[in-house]
C-alpha cells in the first residue's frame, strides 16, 4: 500500500505534464493522414460516452537495445498534429528500474510488469468543465499489447478507473481498443 502511496501522484502528475506537452505542435511529426491510427474506447459506469477516433504512440528509446524508459498510446477525436480534442484516453508504461522492454501480452494497471509500471487516463472536455479519470489503488485492469513493432502497435485494454480530484466521485469502465503508429520517428523517439 505504501507503494502506491508513493508513487500514484508521480504517475498523475507525469500524465497530466504528457497531455501538456503533447497539446503542442513540433516539428519532425507525421502529418499525413495515411500514418494515423484508429482507436475505439466506450466508457461506462459514472461516465457514459462510446468513442471512435485517432490513435498514436510515442516511446522513449534508451541505449541500443530497443528498451524504453517510457510508453504512450493515446485515443482521441484529433490527430496528435492538431492539439487538444474534447476527449483523451492515454495508457502509459513507466520505467520503474531502468529501461523496459514492451512485448505482446498482459500487463496489469497499477502493477510491474516486465519493468513498467502501468497506468491509464481519460479525460473529457465539454466547453469549460473538464471530467477525468486515473488509476487509483481500488483502479484494477489490463492492457492487452496484441502486436508491437518500432513502427507500430495493437492494443486492446478493459480498466477500472477512478475519478480524479477535478471530478465528481465515480468509477468508469473503459473498454476499447487502438491500432496506433509512431507519432515522432526520429531521433531516441520510437
Amino acid at each position: 500500500m505504501n507503494y502506491y502511496t508513493n508513487v500514484m501522484p508521480l504517475i498523475f502528475a507525469a500524465i497530466c505534464l504528457m497531455l501538456i506537452s503533447c497539446s503542442e505542435n513540433s516539428s519532425g511529426v507525421k502529418d499525413s493522414d495515411e500514418d494515423i491510427g484508429e482507436g475505439i474506447v466506450n466508457i461506462s459506469g459514472a461516465f457514459e460516452a462510446q468513442h471512435e477516433g485517432f490513435s498514436w504512440y510515442v516511446g522513449l528509446k534508451v541505449g541500443d537495445e530497443g528498451k524504453y524508459a517510457n510508453y504512450t498510446m493515446n485515443v482521441s477525436d484529433v490527430p496528435a498534429s492538431e492539439g487538444d480534442g474534447s476527449y483523451n484516453f492515454t495508457i502509459r508504461f513507466f520505467a520503474d528500474d531502468g529501461p523496459f522492454a514492451l512485448t505482446a501480452g498482459e500487463y496489469i494497471i497499477g502493477e510491474v510488469d516486465n519493468g513498467a509500471l502501468v497506468a491509464g487516463i481519460y479525460t473529457n472536455r465539454s466547453g469549460s468543465d473538464l471530467i477525468s479519470y486515473g488509476i487509483s489503488p481500488d483502479s484494477e485492469g489490463i492492457v492487452t499489447i496484441e502486436s508491437i513493432t518500432d513502427n507500430s502497435v495493437e492494443a486492446s485494454f478493459d480498466l477500472r478507473l477512478d475519478a480524479s480530484p477535478n471530478t465528481e466521485d465515480g468509477i468508469i469502465t473503459v473498454q476499447g481498443n487502438l491500432s496506433a503508429n509512431c507519432f515522432t520517428p526520429t531521433g531516441p523517439i520510437c
